[in-house]
């Protein structure tokens, strides 16, 4: 057997990539279930805000959860920024801090969706962003609990 044919019958890279991207997939999937459940039952985890997000809390705003090691994209007509960083949730604001801090307001968001891995936000104004992180579904569900619970 040449070596074209047996890589095609063993999957490949490609196959192996598309296998390990399901797998990721369905752990977060089955995490984001158990924390929804958690979250009704208990609400949302908090963390103490330490070092340089600290100076980014405002009076009265409790953090919810860090996600180092995410970027964030806005979509503004035909120009895309990408803004990288550790992307914090909290009871008032998405923010992103890295060279560039970034946030937007939980009261702005309009609507969350999955594409691939990641999460799509689409604000009140039409505008997007595009999420890119670890555990999108995970996130969705956490963001959308912080939304409930500020109403």
């Amino acid at each position: 057997m040449d070596d074209s044919l047996a890589i095609r019958l063993e999957g490949g890279p490609g196959v192996r990539d598309a296998e390990e991207i399901l797998i990721r997939a369905r752990e977060d999937e089955r995490e984001a279930f158990d924390a929804r459940v958690r979250y009704r039952a208990e609400g949302l985890p908090s963390i103490d805000p330490v070092g340089q997000l600290a100076e980014h809390i405002r009076p009265g705003e409790t953090v919810y959860l860090e996600r180092p090691s995410s970027v964030v994209s806005p979509q503004r007509g035909d120009a895309t920024d990408d803004f990288a960083g550790s992307l914090y949730l909290t009871s008032q604001r998405i923010l992103l801090l890295g060279h560039t801090p970034f946030e937007v307001g939980l009261d702005q968001i309009d609507e969350l969706a999955l594409a691939g891995e990641r999460l799509l936000v689409t604000l009140a104004d039409g505008t997007g962003l595009s999420i890119d992180g670890a555990r999108p579904r995970l996130l969705r569900v956490q963001i959308a609990a912080a939304m409930t619970a500020g109403r």
